[in-house]
């Protein structure tokens, strides 16, 4: 991990100085989110690093588990986006996923560093089928 040091003038007031977590092209960074709904739990990570002299993030994988549901009949959705929802660099869809198994799916898209990863759940439940999504902003910083 590298550690980038932002320095900016500020009209009259000064110099700002800020510092940015910046995975480096040797070491990567899997970030981590997670959703509820009734119960059961949806938990992501994606793994990145910096690419193109640190101008974009390669994305090599992703990953989802659902927790506390061993329903044979989960679904999942993934979409890795622009922030802005349009374009979408890739999609994952699976059907009848098992719970409490992880997901281990490869990506492997260089992506502009204004993307995120979008993963929905819908859960598979005797009377109803909550959903949830959780929403992963890839921009260095380990949350």
């Amino acid at each position: 991990m590298r550690i980038g040091l932002i320095r900016t003038k500020i009209a009259v007031v000064g110099t700002l100085t800020c510092f940015v977590v910046v995975p480096s092209s040797a070491q990567a960074l899997t970030e981590w989110a997670s959703c509820t709904a009734d119960g059961d739990t949806l938990t992501t990570g994606t793994t990145y690093v910096s690419s193109s002299g640190g101008t974009r993030w390669t994305v090599s994988d992703h990953t989802m588990n659902i927790v506390g549901n061993t329903r044979p009949a989960n679904n999942l959705a993934a979409r890795l986006r622009d922030s802005s929802n349009t374009p979408v660099y890739w999609t994952y869809n699976k059907s009848n996923a098992w719970g409490n198994k992880q997901y281990s799916v490869g990506v492997n898209k260089e992506i502009p560093r204004t993307s995120e990863m979008n993963t929905k759940a819908i859960f598979d439940q005797r009377l109803n089928d909550p959903e949830c999504a959780a929403q992963i902003q890839l921009d260095g910083i380990d949350q």
